[in-house]
C-alpha cells in the first residue's frame, strides 16, 4: 500500500509540475501586416521599390497596424516606389513581466511584383 501511495503522490506532484509550467495564460502582442503589389507593363522592366519601416515601443502590447497597397503601371517606361510606415505605442501588460512571459512581436510582410513584358510598349486603352 506504501508502494501505491508514494507512487500516486509522485504522478500528481508530476502532473502538478507539467500543468504549472505549461499553462502560462495567453497574451496578444504587437503585429504588424504589409502588403504591396507592384505591376508594371513595359517594353523594359519596371523599376520597383518598396521601403517598409516598423517602430514600436520596446512594452508595445495588443496593438496591430495594417497597410496594403497596389500600384499598376502602364507606359513606355514604368517606375514605381512605396514607403509604408507603422508605428505602435503603448499597451504594455505589466503582468507580462511578472510572470517573465516572453512576448515577441509578429511583422508580416508580403512584397509582389510582376513585371509584364509588352514589346509595343504601353497598352492602349479604349
Amino acid at each position: 500500500m506504501i508502494k501505491f501511495l508514494s507512487l500516486g503522490l509522485f504522478s500528481v506532484s508530476t502532473l502538478l509540475a507539467l500543468a504549472t509550467t505549461t499553462s502560462k495564460p495567453a497574451f496578444a502582442v504587437c503585429t504588424t501586416t504589409d502588403v504591396n503589389v507592384q505591376v508594371g507593363i513595359s517594353k523594359d522592366p519596371a523599376e520597383q521599390s518598396n521601403d517598409v519601416d516598423v517602430d514600436r515601443d520596446e512594452d508595445c502590447f495588443g496593438n496591430n497596424s495594417t497597410n496594403s497597397s497596389t500600384q499598376v503601371g502602364n507606359a513606355d517606361r514604368v517606375r514605381q516606389s512605396r514607403r509604408s510606415e507603422h508605428r505602435q505605442g503603448g499597451g504594455a501588460n505589466p503582468k507580462l513581466r511578472e510572470l517573465g512571459v516572453e512576448t515577441p512581436n509578429i511583422d508580416t510582410g508580403v512584397d509582389v511584383r510582376v513585371n509584364v513584358p509588352n514589346a509595343a510598349g504601353a497598352l492602349q486603352r479604349h
